[in-house]
């Protein structure tokens, strides 16, 4: 589980105090993708409340609110604006997305109405003003940095697991193909993360968009794993929707469409994770330690970017 101990929080927490950015005067947004169906919506908003707890409890924010990308409401330009209106003289922005994505790297700091360069928007890493607002912003990374992901994975798995000698493992995720390397040693990591410390030796991912190539490519992934092992366990990286959820949804569509006449996995020994990361325990605590860890640059300097640095190479024979 996350450390919730927070004892690196102590320096930084100080540093805050000494630089007068401790005294609850900025703003944090937490900002989702957003879908049409409010089953959806729901515990990311119920997520938004108790990262709001946390951090009225902490005093670390003098306001918290949650904010869609697409399809609903509160929408981000909105939020930032009830945020400026709180009082708030700076805004950081936590990305509620599994990984980067042209959502966090494009959409997210158009919607933030971020001045694109021709390099790009700001780096994530540093303070930036809006066009219309002189309210400073600083958007974190996505989720997937730390190890949040892996151990919500392998909570997923543990409690699935029956005899890990005779199982594979599959991981679902988006996969947006920009950041296709990137995914793929994220997904390495996490896979040989669960498979080291279950006694599981084969592990898989595909990548899976709300539904697009479940058929094709996550039905596949399964039926490799099932050539292997006796039985499969699913696991799926989405922030709001399970594996349990996707696969369900995804053929009793097909089947209405007729694209399929029964589910190809129906009868086969496959478990599959009804959770999404939204309800991983500690996961508000996450995001407010990630919050304040950024608040802890002053806006007035541009901090430098860590994107530069590079990870050794990963690929799928390193947990197989």
């Amino acid at each position: 589980m996350y450390d919730s101990s927070r004892r690196w929080m102590l320096p930084i927490l100080l540093l805050m105090a000494g630089s007068g950015l401790a005294r609850g005067d900025s703003g944090l947004l937490l900002a989702a993708h957003g879908a049409p169906n409010p089953q959806w919506n729901q515990p990311v908003l119920e997520l938004g409340g108790a990262v709001a707890s946390l951090a009225a409890s902490e005093g670390s924010f003098k306001a918290v609110r949650t904010a869609m990308l697409e399809y609903a409401q509160p929408d981000i330009p909105s939020a930032v604006k009830e945020l400026e209106k709180a009082g708030c003289r700076r805004v950081v922005v936590v990305p509620l997305f599994i990984a980067p994505s042209d959502h966090t790297v494009l959409d997210l700091p158009e919607a933030l109405d971020l001045e694109k360069s021709p390099e790009g928007f700001p780096s994530q890493a540093a303070w930036a003003k809006p066009s219309s607002s002189s309210l400073p912003l600083k958007i974190t990374g996505a989720l997937d940095e730390g190890t949040l992901l892996a151990e919500f994975a392998l909570r997923q798995v543990k409690q699935l697991s029956r005899d890990p000698a005779r199982e594979a493992l599959v991981i679902l995720a988006h996969g947006d193909p920009r950041h296709r390397k990137l995914l793929d040693r994220k997904m390495a990591r996490i896979a040989a993360y669960c498979c080291g410390r279950t006694g599981i030796d084969d592990g898989d991912w595909a990548y899976i968009e709300m539904g697009q190539e479940y058929l094709s490519e996550g039905v596949a992934a399964v039926e490799r794993g099932l050539k292997n092992k006796s039985s499969v366990i699913v696991v799926g990286l989405y922030l709001a929707t399970s594996a349990e959820q996707l696969h369900r949804s995804v053929v009793a569509r097909a089947m209405a469409q007729k694209k399929i006449e029964s589910d190809p996995l129906a009868g086969k020994p496959v478990a599959f994770s009804s959770e999404g990361v939204v309800r991983h325990p500690g996961l508000s605590q996450y995001v407010l330690d990630a919050a304040v860890k950024a608040l802890a640059d002053r806006p007035a300097a541009a901090a430098a970017g860590n994107e530069g640095q590079t990870a050794a190479a990963e690929d799928r024979s390193a947990v197989k």
